[in-house]
């Protein structure tokens, strides 16, 4: 059984871990790519959009038009809405994948895909539970403010009481609303982080998972939270070297792309057929600047989040025998091959 890691001591394991897992001896830059797209994916979050305006809108033009536009914004709205679930449901699946797969060192994704299918709705549902206390909590500070705002406009009163208690209000909201986002992200790091282990390993119920969580702050509140602090840290610290890399190398590649370019420019002036050829051109080196960022933006950001991963794994891995056990394994080199002198 593995010891505990303090969450200092957990760092250059993880380190280590994930440069095995991502850049095995022999292996391929295209398998790099493809587990860092794998754990990058897992990150997927939501979007939202609105269409306030849309009635307003409405309102000053003939029926048929409003009638198509309506049907047309609630079209997009529909269609948003199925992409906003499944790239959730991409994202929460994928959390499983990376799981397994940087605990294990297991390279093959497909099999891992299939095989957590069934829990991927329940993970889901853990998670937008938390999205809902987070909006429930809100409650207390929003109610007031919208409430004074109802009535301010019922009575059409702008004295300056009214706008001062107004103001007052909603400046309550964000202030409530920056101290809940900060509370409920930091809970919500450490159920994801620590709850999906036990979902993936046994799977274990909702409960039950979130009962380890809870026993692991109050047994090591301390550790708990610096590893969260850490976790931050080496994020943003990452994050701010992977925009200076893509900005550097960036600049770099635009120097022959420029070249390029200008030498388009100049077939350009050739005449008809010499300028659809210089158009060609450029909407090609176009698309391979674009494809550049796309493959290094996913690359630096995926090993972020692999890395991340691994930083759980070894934190969790002297607090949870199962995965401690699973993590040795994994490491367990093969026994040396007898020599064969019969040749």
């Amino acid at each position: 059984m593995l010891r505990p890691l303090s969450a200092l001591e957990a760092i250059d394991p993880a380190w280590q871990h994930t440069r095995r897992f991502l850049l095995p001896p022999g292996g391929r830059k295209s398998t790099l790519f493809k587990l860092a797209a794998m754990a990058f994916f897992a990150e997927i979050g939501g979007c939202s959009t609105s269409f306030n305006r849309s009635g307003d809108l409405a309102r000053h033009l003939p029926t048929s038009v409003a009638a198509a536009l309506t049907a047309f914004f609630l079209l997009v709205a529909v269609i948003t809405f199925l992409l906003v679930l499944a790239f959730f449901y991409i994202g929460s699946r994928f959390q499983f994948v990376r799981f397994d797969a940087v605990l294990r060192s297991d390279r093959v994704i497909a099999p891992i895909w299939r095989r957590f299918g069934p829990l991927t709705w329940r993970w889901m549902g853990l998670k937008l539970l938390c999205l809902l206390a987070f909006f429930v909590a809100l409650l207390p500070f929003l109610v007031p403010a919208t409430r004074l705002l109802l009535n301010l406009i019922r009575n059409g009163s702008g004295d300056a009481d009214n706008l001062g208690a107004l103001f007052a209000s909603f400046l309550g909201v964000i202030a409530g609303f920056f101290v809940l986002t900060l509370v409920f992200g930091i809970a919500y790091t450490a159920v994801r982080d620590f709850a999906l282990p036990s979902l993936a390993l046994e799977g274990t119920s909702i409960v039950t998972a979130l009962g380890r969580v809870w026993r692991l702050f109050r047994n090591e509140p301390g550790q708990l939270l610096l590893f969260l602090l850490m976790r931050f840290v080496i994020g943003l610290a990452w994050t701010m070297a992977a925009y200076v890399l893509l900005l550097v190398t960036g600049l770099l590649l635009c120097l022959p792309l420029g070249a390029l370019s200008y030498l388009l420019w100049r077939l350009h002036q050739g005449g008809a057929g010499a300028a659809a050829l210089a158009i060609a051109g450029w909407i090609a080196l176009g698309t391979l600047l674009a494809a550049y960022i796309a493959a290094a933006f996913i690359t630096l950001f995926g090993a972020l989040s692999a890395f991340v991963q691994a930083y759980v794994v070894y934190f969790l891995a002297g607090r949870y025998p199962l995965l401690g056990e699973i993590l040795v394994q994994s490491f367990t080199p093969p026994p040396p091959a007898t020599p064969d002198f019969s040749r």
